[in-house]
């Protein structure tokens, strides 16, 4: 549900507020957020996924989500 209000051109702090911080910070590529997250179904997580977050310095760029 969160995920789907992650829009192009976000701020960085935006994100955060949505999301909470990244779950793995590469030291050498900080453009790059990822986040491991479960989609629920009737309350029970049904299947994990990943997205990974790239930015142009304070706005977001790219969005690429796994199944």
């Amino acid at each position: 549900e969160k995920m789907e209000r992650i829009k192009l051109g976000m701020k960085k702090n935006q994100i955060v507020y949505l999301l909470g911080t990244s779950l793995v910070q590469n030291v050498f590529r900080r453009d790059r957020w990822d986040y491991v997250y479960y989609v629920r179904k009737n309350n029970r997580p049904q299947d994990l996924r990943r997205v990974t977050l790239y930015f142009e310095g304070d706005q977001l760029l790219r969005i690429v989500r796994y199944r």
